[in-house]
């Protein structure tokens, strides 16, 4: 520009580059959809391609891109369309190498990071789950104090607030290696109250360690 001060010749330089790479991107962009779309009519190709695309390069092609090219009315469509992923990870609990069926690329990935999600997806064989829903069964019914009372809730939550409840889950995470009592996962941990009894002053006995995937069962 004409009467552009010379300090700003740098900055103006890299927004210039910048809308040249973003212009080369598209291009690119529309390059690969067209390749997509000519395996999408592909008789030989068209499924292996799906699901080489979809359980593999879904970081490079979203999903609803992806339908859209394949002619899939919903993304969702996209995991059964694929076919399903088979894969062989080790158990959490029991550490024996298992084979996975994940149903959609998010719980993939759930299995191969462990991912701390609202409900994380843990590496858990069948048997281990079968043991670990016993567990919750037992643990429900040897929960002494039912219930909080109505009125003692809002203590509750203040409490949950509190340095001494922070020092007890602490410790009872600490004590379980920080890990979930029942699925041996790592993330979303929270210390669960086997009894109401003795709220506010807890033997360590009184909590168990469980992540909110196991905690939400128990609950459920």
């Amino acid at each position: 520009m004409k009467d552009t001060p010379s300090f700003l010749s740098p900055i103006l330089k890299l927004l210039d580059e910048r809308e040249r790479w973003l212009a080369k991107a598209a291009s690119v962009d529309t390059d690969i959809d067209r390749a997509i779309r000519e395996l999408a009519r592909s008789g030989d190709y068209r499924e292996v391609a799906l699901r080489t695309l979809y359980w593999d390069f879904q970081e490079h092609v979203a999903p609803a891109r992806l339908a859209k090219l394949f002619g899939l009315e919903q993304p969702g469509a996209l995991a059964e369309a694929a076919g399903q992923r088979r894969i062989k990870l080790t158990c959490l609990v029991c550490e024996t190498l298992t084979l996975f069926k994940p149903t959609s690329r998010t719980a993939l990935d759930g299995l191969l990071t462990e991912k701390d999600t609202a409900i994380p997806v843990h590496r858990i064989c069948v048997p281990c789950k079968s043991k670990r829903d016993a567990l919750l069964t037992a643990l429900r019914k040897r929960k002494k104090g039912g219930r909080l009372a109505e009125g003692h809730r809002a203590r509750y939550h203040a409490y949950l607030k509190s340095d001494a409840w922070r020092e007890r889950r602490a410790a009872a995470l600490k004590k379980a290696r920080n890990r979930c009592s029942l699925c041996n996962g790592r993330f979303s941990l929270e210390a669960h109250h086997r009894t109401y009894e003795r709220l506010g002053q807890e033997r360590p006995d009184d909590l168990i360690v469980l992540c909110c995937n196991c905690h939400e069962r128990h609950h459920g």
